[in-house]
């Protein structure tokens, strides 16, 4: 998960700038990446848990021949864990987003896509 966060921070560059540029603070832009990641986190957590749980019972009535007991705590405290995991690895690596120059961003951005212009063209 936190490779995905990584790799979109070039897009997440741009959009802030963007946002930024058309009148967006920065404590704006900030409760939005944690919101959106909080919540990828969130939902998330189900989504492990009911697999974990999937399997925990096939191997228990299955393999094992043993009683299985339905763990419903683990369901409240996995998208729980979710979210606060999800978000502080957002603030660790979306923080700088906020904190650069948007004309910086967006000259970086336009002279990459310059360049790749020229690479495509063949030039």
């Amino acid at each position: 998960m936190y490779a995905a966060l990584a790799a979109s921070l070039d897009e997440r560059f741009h959009e802030g700038a963007l946002l930024r540029t058309l009148g967006a603070t920065r404590q704006q832009l900030r409760a939005a990446h944690l919101a959106e990641f909080a919540l990828i986190g969130v939902l998330a957590g189900p989504a492990r848990r009911h697999r974990h749980e999937l399997i925990a019972y096939l191997l228990y009535s299955h393999a094992f021949d043993l009683a299985y007991r339905f763990k419903w705590p683990v369901w409240i405290v996995t998208p729980l864990a979710g979210g606060v995991l999800i978000g502080m690895a957002d603030i660790s690596v979306h923080g700088r987003v906020v904190q650069r120059s948007p004309l910086a961003v967006l000259r970086n951005c336009n002279a990459h896509r310059w360049r790749l212009i020229d690479l495509v063209a063949g030039s």
